[in-house]
């Protein structure tokens, strides 16, 4: 028995898993796309084009406390501050 390659039919499995992946697009025509930002990615934009001062002094004081290995992190302090940035950050973004 020979097998003819060059014939086309619709009902090769082939031809139907190329015809499967084939995926139609819908059209936009009126051009209605949206985004919706988040409350907290708008505080986040916000947060960014604030600009604080930069102190050159604490910065040089941390480096070199880094550096001779005496520099301690206040863990309750660090905790407390965290918890009220929550904090505040929850009652904003209602």
């Amino acid at each position: 028995m020979k097998i003819d390659v060059n014939r086309t039919s619709a009902s090769r499995p082939i031809d139907a898993v190329k015809e499967s992946k084939r995926v139609a697009v819908p059209a936009n025509p009126t051009g209605n796309d949206s985004i919706v930002i988040s409350a907290a990615a708008r505080m986040l934009r916000e947060a960014m084009t604030i600009e604080e001062p930069f102190d050159v002094a604490r910065v040089a004081e941390l480096r070199a406390k880094l550096a001779e290995g005496r520099y301690a992190v206040d863990t309750g302090t660090l905790a407390a501050r965290l918890a009220a940035e929550l904090m505040l950050l929850t009652r904003e973004s209602k």
